[in-house]
Order: C-alpha cells, then structure tokens, then sequence
C-alpha cells in the first residue's frame, strides 16, 4: 500500500511537456473547416524506476494536441439553368404562328459571389401550324337581276348576289342565305291610292268599372291610305254606345263613437269601455268594411295592476284574393283586449290568420267574335232571357253558365252565338278563322260566335 502511493506521486511530479506547435493549415478553404496543434510528453524517457513505471502504466493525463474551426463563411455558389418550361400556345389556329418557352437561372440560383449563367438562351421560339387557314366564303353585294313590274306606282324586281367576295377555300364555311329574293320597287310616276276603311275594332272597355259609362270603337282610313291624289274615305271613323257593368260598391263607414261605459272597479283590472258601429253608410255591392277598430278599452282603477294582454275577436274574414279560381283571404285580431300593460305578458299565438277560398267562378279571357266556331253545343239559356230587362247583366250569367258547363265537359274554348246558345271545344285556332263583326255585350247574334277561353 506504500509503495503504490510512492508511484502515484512520482509519475505527476515526472510529467514534462513541450510547447504547442503551430496551427496546421485549415481544412478547408470555406464552409467550415478545422486546424490541429500538438505537444510531446518527455515524461516517457526511463528514470530510476524504470521497472515499477512500466509495470503499472502510467502517463502524463494533460492532453497533447488540440483543435478549433476555421474559414466559416460560406463558399460561391455558381447559377445553373432550370429545366426548360413546356412551349406556349401558338399564338395563330392556322397561317403559321409562333410559340416559346423559357428557364431561368434558379438550378440553383448564384450567391455568395457565384457566377451566373452565361453560357446559353434564357428563351426559344420556333413556328407552328403553319396549314393555311379556312377562308369562309363572303357575298358580293346585291346587284338587279329583273328590273322593276310596273311602270307606275310601286311594284317587284329581282336582286341576286353571289357567293365570290370571297370564294370559300381551305375548308372555309359557305356563304349562309339566298342568292336572289323579290323586293318592292317604285317607279318615279306614282298611282293614285283612293282609301280604305281598316275593320271596326272590338268594343273597348266600358269608361267606368260601376255605374253608367261609356265605351267606344274605331276604324282608320289606313287600308289602304289615300295618296297621290286618291279619294279620302267616308262617313264617320268612331262609334260609342253607353255601358253599365255592375253598381258601384260602397265602403263602410264608422259612425260616432258611444258613451263609455261605467267603471266596473275602484282598483285592479277595471276598464270602461266604448263602441262604434260601421252603419254610416253601411258597405253595399262589395264595398269594404270599417274594419275591426270598433272597440275601445281604457283603465278607470286608481291604483295600477299588472295587466295580461289578451286577443281581441277575429275579424271577419277578408274578401277572396281572386274573382275566379283558387285564392286566400285573411282575417286578424289585436292583443287590446286587453292590451297588456304594467309588466303584463303580450298575447300569445298567431295575430293573422289565412285560407284558402274559391269564388265558385270559372276565369275564362275574352278571345273575340267570329264567323265560325267549329265546336259541339252544349246547352241553350235563350228561354232564361228576358228580352225587356237589363240586357247586359243578363248577358253576364249566361256567359257564366256557359262557362261553368264548358268547364264541366272538359271543353277549354266556348261561345255564346244568338245570344243564348252555348256551344264547345277543346281546341280553337282563332288565326284560321275569320272575325266577326255582329256580337254585342259579350255574345254573339245569330250564326256568330263570340269567343272565350278558359284558364287552367
């Protein structure tokens, strides 16, 4: 145990180095390289305890070289070309275009003082569909193949033209439309044009929607137009006759409000109450109503509760949206019965309230009088008619019966013809017919039909 501590000093007290050499050359030359130094250890040499220092190893611990980094910054990086990009569209369809591509000097790009590239085009062109393109053939202009009919007046000639202006080649289209075609003409002497009445036109609509009007119907002296010296047409260019569709309706009117009623309560929910009444003047043939503002409600206790709202009644139900067909109407109620005050809740549920309705009529569109209705009779209302009444109210239902049964055989088209004969049919082409002329108040006299349609 003596010995070994002997040996242990001995071998740091004999520990001898020499001094560090000099820094080697960097390893590289940028990016990061390193460099190296080093020293001996003359401790190594034999002493006096040659045996015990071999026998257990020991050496000097310091160490005997060292590094460090060097040339840090970064190296130059020198450009290179990208792959060349894909050719662009060719800038014609046809008559030889051009198109081009391209790359850059990004593969990689030059830094840190690299070269960039020079070596090389940064784009290239080259021609594309160079087939000749289509020409599409073109008119020429018009030009008088046959001089004009007549020698006075206006009459027709012939222009032609041709498909050369230009030819169609390489595929092109051919020119779209006739060769030739028939115009009107003139020649420098006029005619003489005596006039001509056009037909009446149908009745219009009566000047008042109530009550006592009038409605009227007209003709031009336009078929054709007196010229050049020609007769102007006679006798008179208006018609009118007097018309009455229907009474006028009467709107409601409220009349005054009534006393208030006594109060019910000297506290808490008590209210006095007044009416009025919509008689002044009443509402006649369709008129409006007053609506549901005919009661009035107000507290008459001293002191103030909490008052609920509550709905009032619902008012009648409103008119038909429609005057045939399918339509809806409404009726509402207000939340004054009460209304809710001092912290009361608001009435609950809906305040406006809709159906749906039907008038019971059939809409039927007016399509006009005409000498022929080839059809299938239906029906007569001739014997309903009392020739020494209001005409044209009676008029009004048999056209309305008429409908209805058309309606019920499925016909879309009927009309009345001598007054009250109802006749049918599914289809009606009012072009191919001739119009007519004798049909008064919506019908037609004898052996004349006047027209309708039935909406779907």
């Amino acid at each position: 145990m003596f010995v070994l501590i002997v040996l242990v000093d001995h071998v740091h007290s004999q520990c001898d180095l020499s001094s560090w050499s000099s820094w080697s050359s960097c390893s590289r030359s940028c990016g990061g390289g390193s460099q190296t130094r080093s020293r001996e250890d003359f401790a190594d040499e034999y002493d006096e305890f040659d045996y015990e220092w071999h026998y257990y190893n020991y050496h000097c611990d310091l160490p005997l070289s060292e590094s460090k980094s060097c040339n840090r910054h970064a190296c130059p990086v020198h450009g290179g070309w990208s792959s060349w990009s894909r050719w662009s569209s060719c800038s014609k369809s046809c008559g030889k275009g051009s198109q081009q591509r391209s790359r850059t000097c990004t593969d990689p790009r030059p830094s840190y003082g690299g070269r960039d590239c020079n070596n090389g085009l940064r784009n290239r062109r080259q021609t594309c569909n160079t087939q000749p393109c289509p020409v599409h053939g073109g008119w020429t202009s018009w030009s008088v193949s046959r001089r004009c009919s007549v020698t006075c007046g206006s009459g027709t000639e012939i222009i032609s033209r041709s498909c050369s202006n230009p030819t169609p080649n390489h595929g092109g289209t051919p020119c779209q439309g006739a060769s030739w075609k028939e115009q009107r003409c003139a020649v420098l002497k006029p005619c003489p044009i005596d006039g001509g009445w056009t037909s009446w036109s149908e009745w219009n609509y009566c000047s008042k929607s109530c009550g006592s009007g009038f409605q009227q119907r007209l003709r031009n002296c336009t078929q054709p137009t007196p010229r050049h010296g020609g007769k102007a047409c006679n006798e008179a260019e208006r018609k009118r006759r007097w018309c009455y569709l229907q009474p006028c309706p009467v709107h409601g009117g409220w009349n005054a409000w009534g006393p208030w009623s006594p109060c019910g309560k000297t506290c808490g929910e008590a209210v006095r109450e007044r009416v009025r009444f919509c008689t002044n003047p009443p509402p006649f043939y369709g008129g409006r109503g007053c609506g549901t503002n005919y009661h009035e409600s107000k507290e008459c206790a001293i002191n103030k509760c909490r008052v609920n709202g509550d709905w009032s009644n619902w008012s009648n139900w409103t008119e038909c949206s429609v005057t045939c067909g399918v339509g809806v109407r409404s009726r509402e109620r207000q939340c004054d019965n009460p209304r809710p005050a001092h912290g009361g809740r608001p009435c609950e549920g809906i305040q406006k309230d809709k159906t749906s309705c039907s008038s019971g009529e059939v809409c039927v569109a007016e399509v006009g009088c005409y000498n022929s209705f080839p059809s299938e009779r239906l029906g007569s209302f001739t014997a309903e008619i009392q020739w020494s009444g209001i005409f044209s109210s009676q008029m009004q239902r048999v056209v309305k019966k008429c409908a209805q049964l058309a309606a019920k055989k499925r016909k879309r088209f009927f009309a009345l013809e001598d007054f009250g004969n109802c006749h049918g049919a599914r289809v009606f082409s009012s072009g191919s017919e001739s119009k007519g002329t004798r049909c008064v108040f919506g019908v037609g006299v004898r052996s004349h039909f006047f027209v309708y349609e039935i909406s779907l």
